[in-house]
């Protein structure tokens, strides 16, 4: 398959926030065409373009070190709350008090009581960051 036709499937799989199947009835073929063309000219830009380069480090990923990943399974979900849920969860949520400090002098491994993060495996786990790679969640 041409790398072209793999990078539209998975933008159309990834990246499309409606599932043309469902509104069939309702739109003709000529808005389905204007509508992946817009989806396609937005892939490269702002938020779409990290989430792009997000999934191809994955399947590079994947690709290089086979035998990190050979028993693993990979899932995309899209999932998306109105903006009255969140607007509830915001305002129920109550915060832990933890004191945040900085200490450029000591490892955190020599700090008492500091909570220690792993950030090494950088391809898998949770947001997105410099340039579409993925950090662990803590």
């Amino acid at each position: 398959m041409r790398s072209d036709v793999i990078f539209s499937l998975l933008a159309g799989a990834f990246l499309n926030r409606l599932d043309i199947k469902a509104y069939a009835p309702v739109y003709s073929s000529r808005v389905k065409q204007a509508r992946h063309q817009t989806s396609m000219e937005k892939l490269f830009t702002g938020v779409q373009l990290n989430k792009l380069r997000c999934l191809v480090n994955c399947f590079y990923f994947g690709l290089t070190n086979p035998a990190l990943i050979s028993n693993r399974n990979l899932t995309f979900v899209h999932s998306q709350t109105g903006r009255g849920k969140l607007l509830q969860y915001v305002t129920d949520f109550n915060p832990v008090e933890m004191p945040l400090a900085t200490n450029l002098t000591h490892n955190i491994e020599d700090i008492p009581g500091a909570i220690w993060a792993d950030f090494a495996n950088k391809r898998f786990g949770g947001g997105v960051f410099n340039k579409g790679q993925v950090q662990e969640e803590i």
